[in-house]
Parts: C-alpha cells; structure tokens; sequence
C-alpha cells in the first residue's frame, strides 16, 4: 500500500481554496475520497512510498511534485517519483495551457523525468487548459472558481473527478467526461452558469447531490442507460427544459429534480417514476411501458400538467401522485393498475373524464376529492372496486355521469358513494366495446372496422393512442 501525502500547496495558483462550498463537503466525501484514492494507489501505485512533497515550476507550470523511493530500490533514498498540476507561476500571463505528460524535475545533482499523473488546482486565469494522457485523477476543488475557464480537454485516462473539481467555472460551455469516470460527483459543476453541453464517453451511473446546481444554460442533457441514482437537488436551479429518464434508473431522490422551474418535458422510462413535484413549468409527461410505478408525489403540485401518456404496464399510483395537478382534463389508465392511492388526483379541478381499468380493485381515501370539473367517469373494473366513502368529497360527482358494465349496475347502484353519482349508465355493447363521446382525446388515428383510416362518423371504431394500444369503441 502506498503512503500518500498529497501537498495541496496554496500559492497564487490556489490549488484548492478556502472556500465554503469545499469545506463544506471535505467532511462527507472525506470517506469516499479516502476508499477512492486507496483503491486506486493500491492498484496502480503498490510499490511507491512517498516521504515528502514539494512545488516545482516547469516552462511557466507549477506542479506538486511527491519524492520517495520504491519498495525495489535497495538505497531507499527519495527522489521525484511524480508531479501534479497545481497552477502556473505568478508572472506567467499565458490563457492557454497544454500540459505535457512528463516533466524533467532538478534534485541534488540529478535530473528526473517524472508522469504528471493528477490535477490538485489551477490558477483563475487560465482559459483554456489540454490536459496529457497520463492524467488519471481530478481532485475536489481542483478548478473552483476558474471563472475564465471556457475549454478543457480531459483524456480519457482519467477516472476519478471530485467534488466540486469545476465549481463556478463561469465561463465553461461544453465538457465531454471521460469513458472511466462513472460517477459526477457532488457539486461538480455548481454555477457554471454558461454550461450549456455535457456529453458523456461512459456510463455514468451516479449523479451526486448538487452535481448541475446552477447550471442555468444546460436545457437539455442526454442521461445515458446505466444510471442507477439520482441525488438531492442534482439539477436545482438549472435551465433544463426537457429530460428522459433512462431505464436502468432505480434511485431518484424525491429532490432530485427540485428547482428545475424551466422544465416542461418528462419521459420516464425506469420502473418506478421519480418525483417531479412542485415544477411550474411541466406540461407534458410520457410514462413508457417500462413504468410500473407512479410514485408518492411524482407530479405533486404540477400546475401546469396537462398531457400525460400513461404506459401499459403501470400497476400503482401513488399517494398524491397528481395532487393539484390543476390542468389535467382527462385521465385514461391502461390494464394492470390495481390501486389508485389516498389524494392521487386531488383538486385536479379541470378535470372532466377519468377511465379506471378492468383490473382496479380500490380507491382510496380522497383519491378524486376536489375534481369539481368532473363530467365523466367510466369505471371498467371486472368487480366493483371497494372504495372510501370520501374518494369523492367535495368534486361534481353528483353532477357527473358514471359509466359502469351493465352486469354491475345495480351493485354500483346501492353502493356509497358510487350511488351518489349524478347519472349511473351502462356500458353499452359486449365487454370490448366501449360507449365514449366523439373526442380527439390522446387519439393519434382512427379507423373503422374495414381498416378505413380517419374515420369521423360515429359508430363502431379502433382507436389507436399514443401509447401504441388499440381497441374498439362505440362512438356516439
């Protein structure tokens, strides 16, 4: 095992600055920066034993050079084993940096030509930096409040960037992360207030908690498949606009997305849908069939929610999933789901038609209260679901019509509160074939039984949804 003594040497460079945001996170990464640099000293660095350290300055470069010997070496005498950038001289005007991958360091009477292996800190000045192939790690704070930085070339031989590495470097746009670097650690790219692009080599499978905080210009990022957690306020504050959620997610912190005021697109595609809540700005959702679950709270609050394509396979809605979502005006939900939860679509006060599946088997305790839009419900369940006496408080049920199997009539009938419906109809036609009314609904073609497309008239019809599923209705 190496013995590392990284000397994080504070001239004009600033390697790695006094500053709130560092210190406030030295403490909780301290651990995981211990276990990463001794997983990675150990296996690449076995027989190095590091005694000192020091600043060297090379063609206008600082580095952190360590000395030491090797476990091999019979006289044990120490001597520069490798050197880290850590800035650039004090009278070096220079904006752009391309640093070499070995640097030749005087000790004693001798030269040595050492790797430059890490980056420890870098002067504000800099405005565009190339870093060599021999670079394998970023340290926290290594480029904090490098606020002319607009260019940085990492080589892919990098596989570890930490925490706030490229805090508040105002003037970046666009980074590419290397193929090795598997994780965008926290506060990485805090206030970078100009970044617009983030492009990504590898599978990034964490994003830590305040990875984008700030990011006001990034408006769309591409999540690569492989992503398995999203932490506390990852996007806060940021410009984004649009996101896809991919399918190996199995963590998203019910923060995750806080603060993203600009954002109007989801599309979730992992098992369980993260929270979206409290978004002023989100319009439309699209829940592929990979989504089983509806979260507690995914779409809480979402004022602005007025399209969402439910998938297939969707077995739950959570608790206040659609609280307050006041623009919503029709609700279909596809076969599968079973329970719909306590005040999943309270006050969703635009809402005029609600459609449960075949298999719903209970609603629960103000599940629909408050939807004082409500015109229609059709309740498609094999059995009559059981059912809370307040899942309708306070909404227009006892205004609206409730469409029900002709077979379950009389039950829905003698039944509270389904018997408090305005209008209880039956479903006219056999078990396949639904009475609506002639509305475009998230229709996206129409056809009529002889496979006529774009039928208009009324009477027997498929339906094709956005979803991708078809079935037939009596229009009427």
């Amino acid at each position: 095992m190496r013995l590392v003594n990284f000397c994080y040497l504070c001239t004009d460079n600033k390697a790695i600055p006094p500053n709130n945001a560092y210190l406030k996170n030295m403490k909780r990464h301290l651990l995981f920066w211990l276990l990463a640099t001794c997983s990675l000293c150990s296996q690449t660095f076995a027989d190095e034993i590091i005694t000192f350290g020091g600043t060297e300055y090379v063609d206008g470069i600082a580095y952190s050079v360590s000395f030491g010997f090797y476990d091999t070496d019979e006289d044990k005498e120490s001597r520069p084993l490798y050197a880290e950038l850590s800035g650039i001289e004090r009278d070096n005007s220079s904006t752009a940096i391309s640093v070499p991958a070995e640097v030749t360091i005087k000790y004693g009477k001798n030269y040595y030509t050492i790797p430059v292996r890490g980056v420890v800190g870098m002067s504000s000045s800099i405005q565009s930096l190339s870093l060599p192939g021999s670079i394998q790690y970023i340290v926290d704070g290594a480029f904090w409040d490098c606020k002319n930085l607009a260019e940085i070339n990492i080589p892919n031989s990098v596989s570890y960037i930490g925490s706030s590495a490229f805090a508040k470097c105002e003037s970046l746009e666009s980074i590419t992360l290397p193929a090795l670097v598997d994780c965008i650690a926290a506060e990485l790219f805090v206030d970078c207030k100009k970044l617009k692009h983030v492009y990504f080599n590898g599978a990034i499978k964490y994003i830590n908690n305040n990875a984008f905080r700030g990011c006001k210009m990034l408006t769309d990022i591409e999540l690569p498949e492989g992503l398995m957690q999203i932490a506390s306020n990852a996007f806060y504050g940021s410009g984004l606009r649009k996101i896809t959620i991919p399918s190996t997610l199995t963590e998203a912190f019910s923060d995750a997305f806080k603060g993203c005021d600009s954002l109007k697109y989801v599309e979730v595609n992992c098992p369980t849908c993260p929270v979206f809540q409290s978004l002023p700005s989100l319009e439309t959702a699209l829940l592929s069939n990979e989504v089983k679950i509806i979260a507690e709270r995914s779409f809480f609050d979402c004022t602005k929610l007025n399209q969402i394509v439910f998938g297939d396979n969707i077995t739950e809605i959570g608790k206040e999933a659609f609280y307050n979502c006041t623009s919503l005006t029709c609700v279909e939900l596809n076969d599968k789901v079973t329970s719909i939860d306590l005040l999943a679509f309270y006050n969703c006060s635009k809402l005029e038609k609600i459609v449960v599946p075949r298999t719903l088997t209970h609603i629960g305790s103000s599940a629909f209260s408050s939807c004082t839009s409500l015109k229609d419900f059709y309740c498609l369940a094999d059995q009559m679901p059981s059912i809370e006496s307040n899942s309708f408080y306070q909404s227009n049920y006892k205004n609206a019509i409730l469409w029900v199997w002709r077979s379950l009539l009389d039950d829905y009938k003698s039944t509270s509160p389904w018997r408090f419906f305005g209008e209880i109809r039956p479903i006219d036609g056999s078990d396949d074939i639904l009475s609506i009314n002639n509305s475009a609904d998230t229709l996206i073609q129409r056809y009529s039984v002889d496979g006529t497309k774009n039928v208009r008239k009324k009477g027997l019809q498929i339906l094709k949804r956005q979803n991708g599923s078809t079935y037939k209705v009596m229009l009427k």
